[in-house]
């Protein structure tokens, strides 16, 4: 039998301690990357994973997890918020786990996920299993009064962006197979809007009544616009937008414009 003493030395080994403050915020930081690759749909997503130990853990090839994964990726959009990320040393492993909202076209779900790391002979983190808990959490909630906060900044800066005619700003507020009115992809819509600012730019562009229903399949904003510019033209139409969620913020996905 191990003696007590020697066990609590070990444990309290400055060393040792310094090496798990260590681990425990490369861990953070890993499990911080993975939610934003996932988010962001990368093909670097993969990466985290040791595959062998990953099919072992989870009773099903890697491949077939991957599949699944692309799949999902080609989805128009998906949403992923998570919140404070835990972490506990295991035995032989580490576990870190947090509460996460999963939203996309298709489907939201909520609950608290927890990937489990060892690492390899490289020295380097690795997922090798996962679980996912089901819950309700209120996080769809928070998703919906973040949305109706963030949505009208989001509006306000991208037409500020327009006012000044930054068109490399401009063209970062949209999805790049955008459809502007008769204009479509990105650099279509970029491309007019260039053309337009050299014969005339615009001085006034004001938004008001503006509704915002956050659907199952993309957000729907509707509002009057007031536009004039330097050529002295002038109108009053509704403007629509179609947003889909991106990271912390949203895009872009179509615009259309109606004459009042």
């Amino acid at each position: 039998m191990s003696n007590p003493d020697q066990v609590n030395k070990i444990q309290t080994d400055p060393e040792t301690l310094a090496k798990n403050l260590e681990t425990q915020k490369k861990l953070i930081e890993l499990t911080q990357e993975w939610n934003e690759s996932w988010s962001s749909r990368s093909k670097d997503f993969f990466d985290f994973y040791d595959q062998t130990s990953y099919s072992k853990a989870q009773g099903s090839s890697f491949t077939k997890f991957r599949e699944q994964k692309e799949y999902l990726f080609k989805m128009h959009w998906i949403h992923i918020k998570h919140e404070k990320i835990s972490i506990l040393q295991g035995p032989g492993y580490w576990v870190t786990w947090f509460d996460q909202y999963y939203r996309a076209p298709n489907i939201r779900t909520e609950g608290t996920r927890r990937l489990y790391w060892q690492a390899d002979e490289n020295g380097t983190f690795k997922v090798v299993g996962m679980e996912w808990i089901p819950a309700k959490l209120g996080l769809e909630d928070a998703f919906i009064r973040d949305a109706q906060k963030s949505i009208p900044d989001f509006i306000e800066t991208w037409k500020n962006t327009w006012k000044a005619t930054d068109d490399k700003k401009y063209a970062t507020f949209y999805k790049k197979d955008a459809v502007q009115d008769s204009q479509k992809m990105i650099n279509e819509i970029v491309a007019q809007k260039k053309f337009i600012w050299k014969l005339k730019k615009p001085t006034n562009i004001e938004f008001s009544d503006i509704t915002i229903d956050i659907a199952d399949d993309a957000v729907y904003v509707a509002m009057k616009q007031t536009y004039s510019d330097t050529s002295g033209y002038k109108d009053v139409g509704i403007k629509k937008l179609v947003l889909y969620p991106h990271g912390n913020s949203w895009l872009i996905a179509s615009e259309k414009w109606t004459k009042k």
